[in-house]
């Protein structure tokens, strides 16, 4: 079974790239001891796999959303496009599957992010309780009428998916038209990684800033205005800081990549 083979090999490259990303995220966070002295204080490497629980759980129905959402975007865009080898239907179909899934996407990694940045040997255990409360009096706008859980991170996610994906897809696509033979539609294994881990490296240097933005409104404490976020990132580390951990996402995102195309 397709579903089953595929749920399978993302949650492997997951399982074994999960303690890259917490690293990822507490550097993000520009405030979080590092994982190291997490390891130290906790004496379990058991933490290195904090955050994954919803991510696996969630992984279905993402993926579903992300390439039915594809499918239609791409189905909508190849009608106004008169070129049958235009990238902008690829591009269209990404970018309308990267909105599709971020409604899912986003609460997830909240729960991820809060998880992995907890200090101690547990995560909080009134964590979801938390966050599926509505907001104190004081709150204003859309986080006075909806639990955090729904919103916080949410602009930050759509700002990560949209353009990256459709980045991502046309990216692959595009590296595979050009590594294929001539006057052939085949394509060898290698070519085939080369096309993923160019396309995981192109969407990330585009996507990557909004990323470290998510995981900042996401934190507990931290402004969830994606403007302030932004704002205080800039004050804080400079155009440099949106970059932070990019060498590390790339390790993890480019072999996930990979696997996500064949």
């Amino acid at each position: 079974d397709d579903f089953v083979a595929g749920w399978t090999s993302g949650a492997v490259a997951m399982l074994a790239t999960q303690p890259l990303d917490m690293a990822i995220t507490r550097l993000q966070s520009g405030s979080a001891a590092p994982v190291k002295a997490l390891v130290e204080s906790t004496r379990s490497v058991a933490v290195l796999w904090r955050g994954i629980t919803p991510l696996l759980l969630g992984a279905p129905l993402n993926n579903a959303l992300m390439f039915i959402g594809y499918g239609a975007g791409k189905r909508a865009a190849e009608r106004d496009v008169g070129n049958p080898g235009s990238l902008l239907p690829v591009f269209v179909g990404g970018c309308v599957g990267g909105f599709a899934q971020s409604f899912v996407q986003s609460p997830l990694e909240l729960l991820k992010v809060r998880w992995q940045l907890a200090e101690g040997a547990t995560a909080p255990p009134p964590l979801l309780g938390e966050l599926v409360r509505r907001q104190a009096d004081g709150a204003a706008g859309l986080a006075a009428r909806v639990p955090p859980l729904l919103h916080r991170g949410l602009a930050a996610t759509l700002a990560r998916d949209v353009i990256p994906h459709g980045v991502w897809f046309s990216s692959y696509d595009w590296a595979k038209s050009s590594l294929c033979a001539p006057a052939s539609d085949a394509i060898s294994a290698g070519a085939q990684v080369a096309a993923g881990a160019f396309a995981a490296t192109t969407a990330w240097l585009v996507g990557y800033p909004a990323d470290v933005l998510k995981t900042r409104c996401q934190m507990e404490g931290a402004p969830s205005s994606l403007l302030a976020a932004a704002r205080q990132l800039h004050a804080e580390s400079g155009l440099a800081g949106f970059y932070n951990g990019l060498t590390l996402k790339l390790a993890r995102a480019v072999p996930m990549s990979v696997i996500g195309f064949f």
